[in-house]
C-alpha cells in the first residue's frame, strides 16, 4: 500500500489543517526539495569551522538527525552567518516536519536575519506561518518570495492554499491558475483547486479540476475521493460510490473515502450500510467531522435522534464553523421536542451563513410552532427574499395544496400570500 498511501497522505493533511491551513499537498517532497537547496548552499559557502559528521546530519534526510546536527553547529557558534542560516532554515525544516511551527518561525526567523535575501528561506516560514494558522503572515512571506521569482509555481499553489483559508476565492483561483501556467501537470494545484469549488458547491466545475489531476496520475485516491463528493454533490451517485470505492482499492485505510460512500449510500436509503461505512471511517480518523455528521445524519433518519444528536455535537467540537451541521442538529432537537434548543442551533446557522434562506425557512417553522406569529413570518420573508422566485413559487405551491392560498402562481410575494 506504500506508493497508495503516500498518493493521499498530502491530501489527508490538507484537510486536517485544511487545505487552507496553506500546508502544501506534497509536504515530504516539498521538504525533501529545500534540505537539499540548503546543502548546496551550505557547500558553497564550505564548513571549516564545524565537525563534517554534524554538517551531514544537518543536510540529511533524517528528521531526528538533522536536528541534532544543526543544533550542535548552531551550539558551537563557528560558522559564518551564511552557514549558520542554513543550519537554522534546517533545523526548522524539520521542527516544520513534526508539526512545531512556533518553534519552526523562530528558527527559520534566525535564518533570515542572518541571511535576509535568501528567498527560500522566507518561502519555508511561510509554510510554518500557514501550518500555524497565521495565514496573514505566510501571506506576506509568500508575497516576497513571487516579487523576486514570479516563476515559483510551488510558491504560488501554497500562496493560493492560504487566500482560500482567508477566503479570497478569486485570489486562490488566480494562484491556482498561474501554478498552472509554470507547470500544466501539476496535479496538486488541480486537486486544491477542485477542492475549492467543492467547498462552495461548484460541483461540475470541481468535477473537471479533479478529472485534470486523475488524467496526470490515475491512481490518485485524494482526486478519486474529490471526484467522487463531487459526482454526489451533482447527483452522480452510482458513478460517486464507484468513485469512493477506487479510491478505497487504492488506500483501504482513507477514512475520507469510506465517509464519503457513507454520504452515498445514505442518499440510496442504505442506512444500516451507510452507518457502518462512517464506523469505519471514524475508526482510521477519529477526528474526521463529515463523517461524525454524515453518520449523525443516518442516525436521525433511522429516528434515533439522541445518538444523532450526540454525532452532531462531536461534528460541532471538530468544526465549529460548519452550518450544515447545526442545522442538522436543530432538526433533531426539533424532532425531540427541545425547540428552544432547535432555535439556538438554527439562529447559529444564520449567524455562519447569513445567506442560508434553508436556516431562516427552519427557524420560522419553530417560531411558528411556539406560536411567535411575527418572528415566524419575519423568518420566511427572509427566505423569500434570499431565495427569490422559485422559493416563492414552491412556497404558493404549498399553500395552494393546503387549500391556504388561492393567488396566483408567479412568485411574488404580495399581501395575499401573506395573509396565508
Amino acid at each position: 500500500m506504500g506508493e497508495a498511501c503516500d498518493n493521499i497522505r498530502g491530501h489527508i493533511l490538507a484537510d486536517m489543517y485544511s487545505r487552507a491551513a496553506g500546508k502544501p499537498v506534497l509536504m515530504r517532497a516539498l521538504m525533501k526539495q529545500f534540505i537539499v537547496a540548503a546543502v548546496f548552499m551550505a557547500a558553497t559557502a564550505g564548513f571549516a569551522n564545524a565537525l563534517p559528521g554534524n554538517w551531514a546530519k544537518c543536510t540529511g534526510s533524517d528528521t531526528a538527525q538533522t536536528i541534532e546536527g544543526c543544533s550542535a553547529i548552531i551550539k558551537q557558534g563557528r560558522e559564518s552567518p551564511t552557514n549558520l542560516s542554513i543550519a537554522y532554515n534546517n533545523r526548522g525544516n524539520a521542527l516544520a516536519h513534526q508539526e512545531e511551527f512556533e518553534s519552526a518561525i523562530k528558527n527559520f526567523s534566525e535564518a533570515i536575519r542572518l541571511n535576509p535575501k535568501i528567498r527560500k528561506i522566507r518561502y519555508n516560514r511561510g509554510k510554518a506561518y500557514a501550518g500555524n494558522g497565521q495565514n496573514k503572515l505566510a501571506l506576506a512571506d509568500y508575497d516576497f518570495v513571487l516579487k523576486g521569482s514570479s516563476d515559483d509555481a510551488d510558491a504560488y499553489l501554497n500562496r493560493a492554499n492560504v487566500h482560500a483559508d482567508l477566503k479570497d476565492v478569486k485570489a486562490a483561483i488566480d494562484d491556482y491558475n498561474r501554478a498552472l501556467e509554470l507547470r500544466p501537470n501539476f496535479a496538486a494545484a488541480f486537486y486544491n483547486k477542485g477542492r475549492l469549488k467543492l467547498e462552495y458547491n461548484q460541483f461540475h466545475r470541481a468535477t473537471t479540476d479533479f478529472e485534470s489531476a486523475l488524467n496526470i496520475n490515475p491512481s490518485d485516491a485524494g482526486a478519486l475521493n474529490g471526484r467522487g463528493r463531487a459526482r454526489l454533490g451533482s447527483g452522480l451517485i452510482s458513478s460517486a460510490i464507484a468513485d469512493f470505492e477506487k479510491a478505497i482499492k487504492l488506500a483501504p485505510e482513507f477514512a475520507e473515502a469510506f465517509a464519503g460512500r457513507c454520504a452515498a449510500l445514505l442518499r440510496r436509503g442504505r442506512i444500516d450500510d451507510a452507518i457502518a461505512d462512517c464506523n469505519t471511517a471514524l475508526g482510521h480518523a477519529p477526528d474526521l467531522a463529515y463523517a461524525y455528521r454524515i453518520r449523525g445524519q443516518a442516525l436521525a433518519e433511522r429516528g434515533d435522534h439522541s445518538s444523532a444528536i450526540a454525532d452532531f455535537d462531536a461534528a460541532i467540537k471538530l468544526r465549529p464553523a460548519d452550518a450544515q451541521t447545526y442545522k442538522d442538529r436543530g432538526q433533531s432537537n426539533e424532532k425531540e421536542g427541545h425547540l428552544a434548543k432547535a432555535v439556538r442551533d438554527y439562529s447559529e446557522a444564520i449567524r455562519i451563513n447569513p445567506k442560508d434562506k434553508d436556516a431562516y425557512n427552519l427557524r420560522g417553522r419553530v417560531y411558528a410552532k411556539n406560536g411567535d406569529v411575527d418572528l415566524a413570518l419575519e423568518n420566511f420573508e427572509k427566505r423569500y427574499e434570499l431565495g427569490g422566485r422559485p422559493v416563492v413559487m414552491d412556497a404558493q405551491s404549498y399553500l395552494w395544496d393546503k387549500g391556504l392560498y388561492r393567488g396566483k402562481i408567479n412568485g411574488v410575494y404580495g399581501d395575499d400570500m401573506r395573509q396565508a
